[in-house]
C-alpha cells in the first residue's frame, strides 16, 4: 500500500511540475520572433509586430493567426519616449509587402504603435532593446 501512495505522490508532483512549465511557457509564449523576425505584441484581436533592425523600425500588423494584414486603408502611428520626457509622434508609412515604415530617431527607450484598422484603435507598447541592454552595461560598469 505504502509503494503505491508513494507512486501517487510521484506522479502528482510531475503533473504539478508539468502544469507549472506549461504556465510559464504559455505566459512568455509571444516574447519571441513574429514571422518577420520582430517581437510581436497583443493588440486587441491582432498581433503588432516590430522590427529594428537599424534606424528604421519596420512594423507589421498580423492578424489572429500571425498573418499580415494587407496595409490598404489602414494608418498607424509610432509615438516614440525618451529618457528626458519628451516624446514624438511619426506617421507609418505603408510599403509594397504590407510593412509599415517609421524613421527612428536610436536613443528612444520606448514606443507606442497605434493602427487605426478601418475606424478602430489597436496599439502596442514595446521597449527599445538597444536602449534596455545599453542601460544594462552602463550599470554594470558603475557596479565595477
Amino acid at each position: 500500500m505504502d509503494t503505491i501512495l508513494k507512486s501517487i505522490e510521484k506522479r502528482g508532483f510531475f503533473i504539478a511540475l508539468f502544469l507549472v512549465i506549461a504556465i510559464f511557457i504559455s505566459m512568455n509564449a509571444f516574447d519571441s520572433q513574429g514571422p518577420h523576425g520582430g517581437r510581436i505584441e497583443k493588440a486587441e484581436n491582432y498581433y503588432i509586430e516590430l522590427k529594428n533592425p537599424g534606424k528604421d523600425l519596420y512594423i507589421y500588423l498580423l492578424d489572429g493567426k500571425l498573418k499580415t494584414v494587407n496595409s490598404k486603408g489602414i494608418s498607424g502611428e509610432v509615438r516614440l519616449f525618451f529618457r528626458d520626457s519628451t516624446t514624438l509622434n511619426i506617421q507609418l508609412k505603408p510599403t509594397a509587402d504590407s510593412a509599415f515604415v517609421a524613421e527612428a530617431i536610436s536613443d528612444f527607450y520606448a514606443c507606442d504603435i497605434s493602427f487605426n484598422v478601418f475606424g478602430k484603435t489597436v496599439s502596442a507598447k514595446f521597449d527599445n532593446p538597444v536602449q534596455v541592454v545599453d542601460k544594462g552595461l552602463k550599470r554594470k560598469g558603475k557596479e565595477r
